[in-house]
């Protein structure tokens, strides 16, 4: 039956009905009511009067002298209500039956309660303007049509209980970006197909169950999301066992697998582009798995999705008296609750006010009291959630007005600045006011790093902000003590005719290289870390890097000699061909030239178009690219 057909047919019904006259057994509040007397229950029905504005249907409803539960609203109850804003279905409406809202072109929202079992079909055909849509966890069927051309919908969630879909359940919905299809043991069945089709504004889908057609045909299987070109990303969760409805979606661009064992779901059918230019983002371990089992083997690019790491709960409770610092929260006089990840240190830095002192410190109920060192409680990594609990008490002790030392020890390869004095391989010491506050600012020589800070012997190494730390009261006398250690670096050479070399590196130095191309190849491209440098490549080949601040990668492509006006070496090269990272660069490629990409040993893996272009590359390998006569071979 053709769409225009259909259309006429629910038009006609829909004159028929309201053309007659509408039979209804009570009228409460504006609602109408039908009952069962077998089962003493109530069913919303169209009445004398269209519904209008927002509509709460309730749980029940007072019927003579009984309670009785409104379980369903009938077909075409709230047909071509034009009106009608919004509508809240009870918790005991068990049934929405067909056409029920369908025309309803002002209905904004529509809330399903928890009993909604079944939608009907064609349910909210039309409902233009619906946009906030939360379907129910009990909903197990909705049949075909039931959301067609509502064309406001952004995201759609599908319950977990849902094991039916008919076709064109969401079809013309054109503003449709998300769609979440909940993880669930039970296989979802889609009557026909089509049930996404038109949905031209479509990005993302969860797929968290396997799926089955009950089309009669072939030809359809596929189509549940047929053509959704806008479709960039799609999430499969760990239950599904096949994915084959992503026909014509080309443009692909993520698919994330959740399953552990992809033996479970060999077949995931997406178009050829897909298996080439998307990126396939696996269970951690699980690469080796999905490289040998059917339908993943396509994906060019994979990678593994980074461990989970377990986060735990810190309470901080300062009580009156004092102050608790951790990072660069401040608790006092409250409770606060932070999240920390496995494996972080936890230090605390515990200050009490003027007229205060620690009275007591208690870690998950147990006294932590001797633990604290010059204002410092370290709690190493946390392992469980944490509660400490910090108490004060008013200090009766008499104050020493007189100043403190503040010894400054810093080894060599770096300074301390305290105010404007600084000191470098050398112990100092300071003379600092009771109560003042004291910022000491550490900067390591070029080529190091910090290695280790000490205050009063207990390390504060990463209570550092930006290099400085901060004694909030000197009311004591105070060691502040600095060491350094070389800030290693690796610096990979990846050259075309020679694979890659890893070196160790100092941070803050420059190194001198002479590169030597093989026979009838000369150099083509120099990069570090993505910056050309070919310029700084002298007539012999020798070049210096820049300097290095960190890990870095120095890529050489080399050309090969062809005619006489291609031979002049690097002055002659018009087309520039670099990577960075995994990432082939292609610029100032001849008009009308396609751009060919080969392995090493001669199979072409891409074919691309355009005078500046670039595309994914699996790492560790050798390219030839190749434009017209011109062939660049470079690393990756």
């Amino acid at each position: 039956m053709s769409n225009k057909y259909l259309r006429a047919m629910l038009s006609l019904v829909g004159l028929l009905a309201f053309s007659s006259v509408f039979a209804y057994d009570v009228e409460r509040d504006g609602i109408y009511y039908t009952l069962n007397t077998t089962n003493q229950t109530l069913t919303v029905v169209a009445g004398d009067t269209k519904y209008s504005g927002d509509v709460v249907i309730p749980d029940e409803v007072q019927f003579s002298a009984r309670a009785l539960p409104v379980v369903g609203i009938s077909t075409q109850a709230f047909y071509q209500c034009t009106e009608l804003t919004s509508v809240i279905i009870g918790d005991n409406v068990t049934e929405i039956g067909g056409s029920a809202f369908s025309g309803c072109t002002a209905l904004t929202t529509a809330v399903f309660g928890d009993a909604v079992t079944t939608i009907g079909f064609s349910a909210f055909n039309g409902c233009s303007k619906l946009k906030d849509l939360t379907i129910g966890d009990a909903v197990t069927t909705i049949n075909s049509y039931a959301f067609n051309q509502c064309s406001s919908l952004e995201e759609v969630t599908l319950p977990g209980k849902l094991t039916t879909l008919g076709s064109h359940a969401f079809y013309g919905c054109t503003k449709l970006k998300k769609v979440t299809i909940l993880d669930s043991e039970n296989t979802l069945s889609f009557d026909n197909s089509n049930q996404f089709l038109g949905c031209s504004a479509l990005e993302e889908v969860y797929l968290g169950r396997n799926i089955t057609w009950n089309s009669t045909g072939t030809g359809s299987l596929a189509y549940a999301f047929a053509n959704c070109t806008t479709l960039k990303t799609i999430t499969i969760g760990e239950l599904v066992t096949e994915v084959k409805c992503f026909t014509g979606c080309e443009n692909i661009t993520s698919v994330v697998s959740n399953i552990t064992d992809p033996s479970q779901c060999p077949t995931i059918t997406v178009p050829t582009k897909v298996y080439a230019s998307a990126i396939l983002t696996v269970p951690n371990g699980t690469t080796g798995q999905y490289v040998a089992t059917g339908d993943w083997s396509k994906f060019l690019n994979i990678e593994e999705a980074s461990p989970a790491v377990p986060v735990y709960t810190l309470s901080i409770t300062g009580n009156v008296g004092g102050s608790v610092a951790f990072g660069d929260a401040v608790v006092q006089d409250t409770t606060q609750e932070f999240e920390v990840q496995e494996g972080n240190e936890v230090s605390l830095i515990i200050t009490p006010d003027d007229g205060y002192l620690l009275e007591s410190v208690t870690v998950n109920g147990t006294d932590r009291m001797a633990d604290v060192t010059g204002g410092v409680l370290n709690l190493g990594q946390l392992a469980e959630n944490t509660g400490v609990v910090i108490s004060f008490a008013e200090d009766n002790s008499p104050i020493d007005d007189g100043k403190h030392s503040l010894t400054v020890v810093c080894y060599p390869n770096g300074q301390v600045f305290f105010g404007e004095e600084s000191v470098s391989g050398e112990t100092k010491v300071f003379r600092v006011e009771d109560n003042a506050s004291a910022t000491l600012r550490v900067v390591p020589a070029l080529g190091y790093r910090i290695a280790l800070v000490l205050l009063n012997d207990v390390e504060i190494t990463d209570m550092l902000v930006n290099g400085s730390y901060t004694i909030r009261r000197v009311r004591s006398d105070m060691t502040f003590e600095v060491e350094f250690e070389e800030d290693p670096a690796t610096l990979t050479i990846s050259m075309a005719d020679r694979g890659a070399v890893t070196m160790d590196a100092l941070s803050g130095s420059t190194y001198d290289f002479t590169i030597t191309a093989a026979p009838d190849w000369v150099i083509h491209s120099v990069t570090f870390d993505g910056e050309d440098i070919t310029a700084s490549v002298d007539s012999e080949g020798r070049i210096t890097t820049p300097v290095v601040t960190g890990d870095a990668v120095l890529n050489i492509a080399f050309e090969r000699i062809g005619e006489p006006t291609m031979a002049k070496g690097i002055a002659a090269n018009t087309m520039r061909v670099w990577a960075t990272g995994t990432t082939l660069h292609i610029d100032n490629a001849p008009q009308g030239e396609q751009v060919e990409v080969f392995t090493a040993d001669g199979v072409r893996i891409r074919c691309l178009a355009g005078s500046s272009v670039q595309t994914e590359l699996p790492k560790g390998e050798v390219y030839i690219i190749k434009c017209g006569d011109k062939m660049v071979k470079i690393a990756i």
